[in-house]
């Protein structure tokens, strides 16, 4: 997937990389001049393992993460990142094409589970389903590609982890979910012929872990739309005439308060 995108080579637009032209149409195109390389922060990663422990369950979760290092005899513990014991051990893992995590992201990852099985209506939208569907369509004549949490007859479903249940709401705008949804419901239309409600699954990821449900109204999906559409036309002209501001031009006002 990741290597079809058009910021490792590929010809695809992904919602991410629409995000990125709408905040900074420089910023889209530095990364795909390979100015920018993504980095794989600690977040990302305990994001990638939780929605791996949700979505695909403890087996595929277990068969693809290992956490903690080798235990060293003389004191119970672990070796320490930096000791050659810790080195040998890791390259090990990855060799058998594991990734390795420390054991607090595991403890976390089980809470975040757990929490999402305390909450009835997300474990029944969980029972039938593909988690990590690819869909791929052109949309606005532009090559789209989306990668959908969860897909089910009846919904298109997105896990996401937040600090803060009261400030999801606050979340989905300052985030732009509600642009990325809008894109993934127009690429799954193009390419099925069905337009499908999005639900979105939050759970928390500190104490207490509680998780909510979310459906996304269409009036805002459609809102999103019109400045997805606009922004992709916005793409097309960068891309003819070379120029990709970054934005901010001009002098901006700073409202009282």
């Amino acid at each position: 997937y990741h290597r079809q995108s058009i910021f490792h080579g590929g010809k695809y637009l992904s919602s991410h990389a629409l995000m990125d032209f709408i905040e900074s149409p420089a910023l889209f195109h530095d990364k795909i001049a390979g100015l920018m390389p993504d980095r794989d922060s600690d977040a990302y990663r305990n994001g990638r393992a939780a929605h791996c422990r949700i979505l695909e369950g403890p087996e595929a979760y277990r068969r693809r993460y290992v956490f903690g290092g080798p235990v060293n005899e003389k004191t119970g513990g672990y070796y320490g990142q930096q000791t050659k014991a810790y080195g040998e051990w890791r390259a090990a893992r990855e060799a058998e094409g594991l990734e390795v995590l420390p054991d607090s992201t595991d403890r976390l990852c089980e809470l975040m589970a757990a929490g999402v099985a305390m909450h009835p209506e997300a474990t029944e939208t969980l029972q039938i389903g593909e988690p990590e569907a690819t869909v791929r369509a052109p949309y606005c004549g532009t090559p789209c590609q989306i990668r959908i949490d969860w897909l089910t007859e009846q919904a298109i479903v997105d896990l996401k982890t937040c600090r803060s249940l009261k400030r999801f709401a606050w979340d989905f705008y300052e985030y732009r979910y509600q642009n990325q949804f809008s894109f993934y419901q127009k690429v799954y239309e193009n390419a099925s012929s069905r337009r499908l409600p999005v639900l979105i699954i939050a759970v928390e990821k500190e104490m207490p872990c509680h998780a909510a449900m979310f459906k996304i109204e269409q009036a805002a999906l459609d809102k999103a739309q019109l400045e997805n559409e606009a922004a992709i036309e916005r793409m097309r002209q960068c891309q003819a005439t070379g120029n990709w501001p970054t934005g901010y031009e001009g002098v901006h006002a700073i409202a009282a308060r």
